[in-house]
């Protein structure tokens, strides 16, 4: 049975080893995490591709990323934020998360969209993770991590 003093680590290109052995992992019996796949640190990051498309406010995305990146640049530009919607049929919509992260800076936000940014980026990754996790592969996923506690290392930054 999973402890709820473990600690489970990940981002997205994570190293593909089994639970605990993560760099500053704690794991007390890695055969409680038997069910999860070699990869499920990547599984479990904002680049991971989703098995349907995640639909925020009207728009579907391949990736918790590429909604999050659309929801940052539309404060300056929406239709440069539409790009990373499958609806826009870009290439960037098809791409992968980490494509997605790459054109972050392809619209520089001014100071004031940057205040609205920080005051609304927590509950933008929370309700795109929610999307996500909804998924079955992804809420099986998330189930089989147990009472571990999970520790995205890119966004340590947003829950301080």
């Amino acid at each position: 049975m999973a402890d709820a003093s473990d600690v489970l680590r990940f981002r997205s290109n994570s190293a593909l080893k089994r639970p605990g052995k993560g760099a500053g992992e704690r794991v007390a019996d890695p055969s409680a995490y038997r069910s999860l796949p070699n990869d499920f640190r990547r599984q479990l990051s904002n680049f991971a591709v989703c098995d349907a498309p995640l639909v925020y406010e009207g728009l579907s995305y391949r990736t918790v990323e590429h909604a999050f990146q659309a929801a940052k640049i539309a404060l300056a530009s929406p239709d440069r934020a539409r790009e990373f919607a499958i609806e826009s049929e870009s290439a960037l919509s098809q791409a992968d998360g980490k494509t997605a992260q790459k054109e972050r800076k392809m619209v520089t936000l001014k100071a004031e969209d940057l205040n609205v940014w920080e005051g609304k980026k927590r509950a933008v990754m929370e309700a795109l993770w929610a999307l996500k996790f909804s998924q079955p592969r992804f809420r099986q996923l998330l189930l089989d991590t147990g009472s571990a506690q999970l520790v995205h290392l890119s966004l340590i930054h947003i829950s301080e």
